[in-house]
């Protein structure tokens, strides 16, 4: 079984005993690996990350830019499954034998998008992630 520090707004979380950190393992694990793969730029060692921020903001004030929110929605859906898509294969090269089979992502479901009903320039997003285990999927949702 592999373990990582649990990490909550950034910070490393204290064990209750105030003696170390508080460390995670088998789903949580997962559900904290695609979250930080979701939220860096692509790391150029790895492949890991995404970089959508480098997307926020593309499209907005740029006359010379074709006006249609579907090319910077299709960028951003490519990168989610790429970056996802390298995580899952990171599992099976590094440490597999240890990795519990909650912890290995077996499925990556497209990703979910739709307008804001509270500000239609802004978007919601949904991806759903299933484990070689099978049971509750793994749901990671968002805005841009």
């Amino acid at each position: 079984m592999t373990t990582t520090f649990k990490i909550e707004n950034g910070d490393l979380v204290r064990d209750p005993f105030n003696n170390g950190y508080q460390k995670i393992s088998g789903r949580d694990k997962t559900k904290q690996d695609i979250q930080m793969v979701l939220s860096t730029s692509t790391r150029k060692l790895t492949g890991l990350g995404c970089g959508l921020d480098e997307l926020i903001g593309e499209d907005s004030e740029n006359p010379a830019a074709p006006f249609a929110p579907s090319p910077i929605m299709f960028e951003f859906q490519t990168r989610v499954q790429g970056g996802l898509n390298i995580l899952r294969a990171a599992q099976r090269s590094y440490l597999f034998s240890q990795r519990t089979l909650d912890e290995l992502i077996d499925k990556i479901y497209p990703v979910e998008m739709w307008a804001s009903a509270e500000d239609p320039r802004n978007f919601r997003w949904k991806i759903s992630i299933s484990t070689i285990e099978g049971k509750a999927g793994i749901i990671v949702k968002g805005t841009g």
